[in-house]
């Protein structure tokens, strides 16, 4: 389980390192190639040629932090949740268990006062 922890630790690491390199690359390079690319987030236009100043540095943060809050933070949650959730199957597996093995001479018990008491059956009968 350490190990696989590991490799989507890996995997989502690489994922937000290119994520920003290729953000940074195009906003860095917002002449020609990128003159006309627009943000548009709730009816609000961002050009990405128009940038200037702080504002790449702003873009670029707020959209660490979309990656991050969408990839990063539902990991966090959904793999703890996963662990403790094979943990309290795994418990409840035991106590079924424990109680089965503990409950056996009882059911043996009453199997054997059922066959016991229920009534025998006919010998089937050969033609000879």
């Amino acid at each position: 389980m350490n190990r696989l922890l590991k490799v989507l630790a890996a995997i989502v690491a690489i994922g937000l390192v290119l994520s920003l390199a290729g953000f940074a690359a195009i906003v860095l390079t917002a002449g020609e190639p990128f003159g006309r690319a627009v943000l548009s987030i709730n009816d609000h236009d961002i050009v990405l040629s128009g940038l200037s100043g702080n504002l790449p540095a702003l873009v670029l943060v707020g959209l660490v932090m979309a990656i991050v809050f969408a990839v990063v933070v539902p990991c966090v949650v959904v793999v703890p949740l996963l662990a403790i959730g094979t943990g309290l199957a795994l418990g409840a597996l035991a106590i079924v268990a424990a109680s089965a093995l503990l409950l056996s001479p009882l059911w043996l018990i009453g199997w054997l006062i059922w066959r016991a008491a229920r009534p025998a059956r006919p010998a089937p009968v050969t033609a000879g």
